[in-house]
């Protein structure tokens, strides 16, 4: 304690030589000037200068950086170390109130367990405790001992945990007001450095509304299935739509109409169904159970054969009106 009290009062004599002005009102010493620590000239009110603090540091402290001990008793789980940010309410400095604060507490209540949990939060007016609204601080972000961290939230169950207690959620912005602003979420693959998902919106041209995109650059998507088979969009289930549009590949069947198409008999059409039960070049029972059906080329598929039943039928009609024909000369030359 002496050597306390003498370290003390050569630290007060020091100030008075560099004509520092401390004023001391019971266990309160304060002063007017700014206060270096490790600097003869400080740049602001308080100025540590140290040589620094290894970022893997594992000791039980760091004897150069600064310290705020919290004595609670033990290791408390709601009262921590804080440090805390206040703004006055009025241009003279009275009414000083408490605007922001970071507050630190024990991870848990084992007192062989050094971890720790690191709370935010601003103060605002809103029923904390559910004894009616006051002037409390926010547990606005939380970073437990697993290094997990949390919106909304002092429980994090997962690296980011967002929980807005209410509506919100979460808004991931871009400033570019123009058309062809965009914001992309990219979902890294641990598995690979360098891959990753992506969920983009753009907006569109002109609106207010933004077109969302996944996976642009490439890969696939899957609703409740986890392998695509290598499919652009999966999904294991069903869908619902009011409207669809395949966009076909390669030449739609109206070639079936030009002079030079060369249309099957049907004597071989019947015998192609005897023999494999189904039409020439539609895929079999078998092969869509297995494979599934393209939409696309199937109804390319099924218009090519609207079109040749419709040749089939024209030829048809023409032989029945030949033979109708036929039929009323000959009974012309009955009738006489």
């Amino acid at each position: 304690m002496k050597k306390l009290i003498f370290s003390l009062f050569l630290f007060l004599s020091f100030s008075s030589l560099v004509h520092a002005q401390w004023t001391t009102n019971g266990t309160i010493t304060s002063t007017s000037n700014s206060i270096g620590i490790g600097t003869t000239t400080p740049q602001s009110l308080l100025h540590i200068v140290g040589a620094g603090t290894f970022i893997n540091q594992s000791t039980q402290f760091d004897a150069k950086s600064l310290i705020i001990q919290s004595n609670n008793g033990g290791r408390g789980l709601a009262n921590g170390a804080q440090l805390e940010f206040v703004i006055p309410a009025n241009t003279d400095g009275s009414n000083p109130w408490g605007q922001a604060r970071i507050i630190t507490v024990a991870g848990n209540g084992n007192t062989s367990d050094a971890t720790g949990k690191m709370v935010l939060g601003t103060r605002r007016m809103f029923n904390k405790v559910g004894s009616g609204a006051t002037w409390y601080y926010g547990d606005d972000i939380t970073i437990d001992g697993g290094g997990n961290v949390g919106i909304g939230t002092t429980t994090p169950s997962a690296s980011l945990t967002v929980d807005p207690q209410g509506p919100g959620g979460v808004v991931i912005g871009n400033s570019n007001t123009g058309a062809g602003g965009f914001t992309s979420l990219l979902l890294k693959i641990s598995a690979k450095q360098n891959g990753y998902s992506t969920i983009e919106s753009i907006q569109s041209s002109g609106s207010t509304l933004g077109n969302l995109f996944l996976n642009p650059n490439g890969g696939n998507v899957g609703i409740g299935i986890t392998d695509t088979k290598g499919y652009k969009f999966a999904v294991n289930g069903n869908v619902i739509a009011t409207s669809v549009t395949v966009k076909a590949a390669g030449t739609w069947p109206d070639y079936v109409f030009k002079k030079d198409y060369q249309l099957r008999p049907l004597s071989e059409v019947k015998a192609y169904i005897d023999q494999n039960q189904h039409l020439p070049e539609i895929p079999s029972d078998q092969v869509i159970a297995k494979e599934g059906l393209n939409l696309g080329e199937m109804n390319k598929l099924l218009m090519k054969k609207v079109e040749e039943l419709t040749l089939y039928l024209i030829d048809k009609d023409q032989k029945i009106t030949d033979l109708q024909n036929q039929i009323d000369v000959i009974k012309k030359q009955i009738a006489k």
